[in-house]
């Protein structure tokens, strides 16, 4: 492991201990039910510099809480190149916007129901 990958990891373990009120909430919500797989938070991706929020490694499937950083100019810089890349070795990327946590919880679980019964497929 090289240096710059150590610190891509201590960035990860960084921001699993200081998530924000939209992530904290995703978190509880998803661990308050059962979906049958396992869902880590703040996960540097194999073969990846990209640290997603959250990761499903059964399903290969990647959660990313968008919140208002997430801009359109923003998002073409960075969240669609690393969606595509991600998406080239087989990765799904699910965005969710942090407003829709606490907005309409019930909608964001039926998403993430969706996305990880349509992995397992």
């Amino acid at each position: 492991m090289t240096s710059n990958c150590y610190g891509l990891y201590k960035l990860a373990r960084w921001n699993r201990r200081h998530m924000n009120s939209s992530e904290k909430n995703f978190y509880t919500l998803i661990h308050a039910h059962n979906l049958g797989v396992k869902i880590l938070s703040q996960h540097v991706v194999n073969g990846f510099r990209y640290i997603v929020d959250y990761w499903c490694p059964s399903r290969k499937l990647a959660i990313e809480i968008d919140g208002k950083s997430h801009t359109n100019q923003r998002r073409a810089k960075h969240d669609i190149p690393e969606d595509k890349a991600l998406g080239s070795v087989g990765i799904r990327v699910l965005r969710i916007p942090a407003e829709k946590i606490t907005q309409n919880p019930e909608g964001v679980l039926a998403d993430v129901k969706k996305a990880v019964d349509d992995e397992s497929s």
